[in-house]
């Protein structure tokens, strides 16, 4: 099966959303519902620049993120 780049938004959007969810799911730490409250409240542009700069990150130090793709 061929292998697909994913693009930069999609795996942002993919990393905010995976520890988004996995703060309110995923963990029973106590401040894990603080930290989830806080994301759901922000009303600006800090929580997808963080995802953002993780993607960053992975390009920097060489990693190639891909999905599978049509046959």
């Amino acid at each position: 099966m061929k292998r697909m780049e994913v693009p930069d938004d999609e795996l942002s959007e993919q990393i905010a959303v995976g520890m988004h969810t996995g703060l309110r799911k995923g963990s029973e730490a106590p401040t894990s519902h603080a930290l989830w409250k806080a994301i759901k409240d922000s009303d600006d542009s800090a929580w997808s620049d963080a995802a953002d700069y993780c993607v960053w990150g992975l390009k920097e130090m060489g990693y190639q993120i891909t999905k599978a793709g049509q046959p």
